[in-house]
């Protein structure tokens, strides 16, 4: 019995692997992107720096962006459910990595207040698609231990609009 219940699973798994591309299904929890590539984060690539030709911060591991909204309620009183209208998007990027020479220009500008440029590749590979803007950056941990590489963590909080640039 188990053997006729393992070869249904097969069966069963060879016959969506060939179903979901033919009918441009999504299977669930696989980020889908433009063109239906699924994005390998690791060749990601940030940019900071004071001048609009800013360098490139080698030794990221975690990327993360927050461009959640705050929304107003909009209910009245003929309204099924309630109802809510965006405000104001947010921007927020947060860096972990190791340290590199290049660092060195975060801490400076972070300590003088700087309102420097950044550019953001989720793949550096598709320089058509990135995050760029003006803003101020944060240091908020650097850890040079003994016994390990040095760890940053760091962000970047927007001083104007910031524009995504894509397909």
């Amino acid at each position: 019995m188990r053997d006729i219940i393992r070869r249904w699973r097969l069966w069963f798994a060879a016959l969506v692997a060939r179903l979901v591309p033919a009918l441009g299904l999504r299977l669930a929890g696989l980020p889908q992107m433009a063109g239906g590539a699924i994005l390998a984060a690791r060749d990601a690539a940030v940019y900071w720096g004071s001048t609009v030709s800013p360098s490139r911060i080698a030794e990221t591991r975690n990327i993360s962006i927050d461009m959640s909204s705050d929304f107003i309620d909009g209910t009245a009183h003929t309204d099924k459910n309630r109802v809510f209208a965006p405000t104001f998007t947010k921007f927020n990027a947060t860096m972990t990595g190791l340290y590199d020479n290049a660092v060195w220009t975060v801490f400076t500008d972070a300590l003088s207040q700087v309102n420097g440029y950044f550019y953001i590749y989720p793949k550096s590979s598709v320089n058509t698609q990135y995050f760029y803007g003006r803003g101020y950056v944060s240091v908020d941990t650097a850890a040079f231990p003994y016994d390990n590489f040095g760890e940053l963590n760091w962000s970047i909080k927007p001083s104007n609009q910031v524009t995504a640039v894509g397909p």
